[in-house]
């Protein structure tokens, strides 16, 4: 029995997937199998993974599956002692497996978290000098239940960037059936891992990247582009279904993942509801979020912005109803756009953690000059 399971779950993406485990078999680190989960609705995938020839490797045909299946289908096959479920785009670092065997061989944890992105260490965590921290699972719960979404995605067990002991699945999949459910399968199984454990054992290292350019499911969803309608089809799941258990069904990425967690109580048993939302945060949240997505994608928000109104007014949440009926007109006034310019890169920059320090004039360049040429059209 190995001691990891690297699983790597691909669709349709032969080129990317044999880069990838090429990529992780030239780590050199024996102790391990690569599974792949083919999904592919063709046999490219799987006749390109065969022209590697690597004991570690094994390849798993599934096909016609949704993404939470055929993740699911992954935790299934695994064999290692733990699992460590990346995507087909996730690059890891050399120095990784290696820190993960001796933190499993000193502390035999049940969930381990690593790093993808760079992102400033969370207010109130004691890390330890090698970079380690041990983090409560109730303490990152609050997080998110606050719309903390810097220190949740900081410190969260979220599928990428999980490693979690085989025994651990399979009590929660012979407890609830399945370790993945819709929409996002990467925060599901997020959601199941904290309402059943104690505790994560996070690095704080920059341990994992992407392959620059892959497409993401959740950006086509969020613009309703046909990667995100194929993603939600192969569920049985329209636009407005991945905000379904939400406080307010506005469909932004950010809203699915409120949505995900609260759908994931339900099935654990726990005592999270609506009512636990602060509403004035909720509000405040999802008009950011609606910002930044027209910011971004440049979509008209306007239907969506006039259902946060109704939910303000319903609500009495006259101090923020102000802000919205004022900064909710941006787009309709070249004034009132300049103005807020600046305000909403800013906000950009603190909610994704942008590593400003080299690339500032870069983005500012990219972002915002477009941003005024194309008011000027």
């Amino acid at each position: 029995m190995p001691l990891f399971s690297i699983v790597i779950p691909t669709k349709n993406r032969p080129e990317l997937i044999t880069q990838t485990v090429l990529q992780i078999l030239g780590l050199k680190f024996q102790d391990m199998e690569v599974v792949v989960i083919d999904n592919s609705d063709a046999e490219t995938t799987s006749q390109a993974l065969a022209q590697i020839e690597d004991e570690r490797l094994r390849v798993v045909r599934t096909g016609k599956l949704s993404m939470p299946d055929n993740w699911e289908a992954g935790y299934c096959a695994a064999n290692g002692e733990y699992i460590f479920l990346i995507g087909d785009k996730v690059i890891i670092n050399p120095f990784v497996l290696p820190r993960l065997r001796r933190r499993v061989e000193q502390y035999s944890p049940e969930v381990l978290a690593v790093n993808w992105y760079p992102c400033a260490k969370v207010k109130g965590v004691k890390y330890s000098r090698d970079g380690w921290a041990t983090v409560p699972s109730e303490v990152i719960i609050e997080k998110i239940r606050n719309l903390d979404f810097i220190g949740f995605c900081s410190l969260a067990p979220i599928g990428y960037k999980t490693i979690l002991s085989r025994d651990f699945v399979r009590r929660i999949q012979a407890r609830f059936g399945r370790m993945t459910f819709p929409l996002s399968p990467d925060y599901t199984a997020c959601y199941m891992t904290l309402f059943n454990s104690r505790e994560v054992h996070y690095y704080t290292g920059l341990t994992n990247r992407l392959h620059p350019g892959a497409p993401s499911n959740g950006l086509s969803s969020e613009f309703q582009g046909e990667m995100g309608r194929k993603f939600l089809a192969d569920m049985n799941l329209s636009f407005e279904d991945t905000v379904k258990f939400a406080p307010l069904p506005i469909v932004t990425v950010s809203n699915s993942i409120v949505s995900d967690f609260f759908h994931i109580a339900e099935i654990a048993g726990q005592p999270y509801r609506h009512v636990w939302i602060d509403k004035t945060a909720y509000a405040r949240f999802l008009f950011e979020d609606l910002m930044s997505l027209n910011f971004r994608l440049h979509l008209d928000i306007s239907d969506r912005l006039k259902s946060l109104y109704d939910y303000m007014e319903q609500n009495n949440l006259f101090a923020e109803k102000t802000i919205i009926a004022v900064m909710g007109k941006y787009d309709l006034s070249k004034i009132e756009a300049r103005a807020n310019a600046v305000n909403m890169f800013k906000a950009l920059i603190a909610r994704y953690r942008i590593p400003v320090i080299f690339r500032l004039k870069m983005i500012w360049l990219k972002f915002v000059n477009k941003f005024f040429m194309d008011l000027q059209k």
